[in-house]
């Protein structure tokens, strides 16, 4: 048997528009969970996934983090 560990994934998603957008990003691949932060307070921000889709709505010109957490290993 080998070794399982976690492998975590952060990606910054920015929205360089001046008005809100929501859009859907697929998390590709084993992933335990995916968390968003709001890169300014370190918060937990509302999460939308179904699947391994996750819907994101960003105001304008606003950032977050998102997070992601694989097992990987076995």
């Amino acid at each position: 048997l080998g070794d399982v560990y976690k492998r975590q994934d952060l990606y910054l998603l920015f929205n360089e528009s001046y008005a809100q957008i929501t859009d859907r990003i697929q998390i590709k691949g084993a992933s335990r969970g995916a968390l968003l932060l709001d890169p300014d307070t370190g918060e937990s921000v509302a999460t939308n996934i179904e699947g391994n889709v996750l819907t994101v709505t960003l105001d304008a010109a606003r950032a977050v983090i998102l997070w992601v957490t694989r097992s990987e290993g076995g």
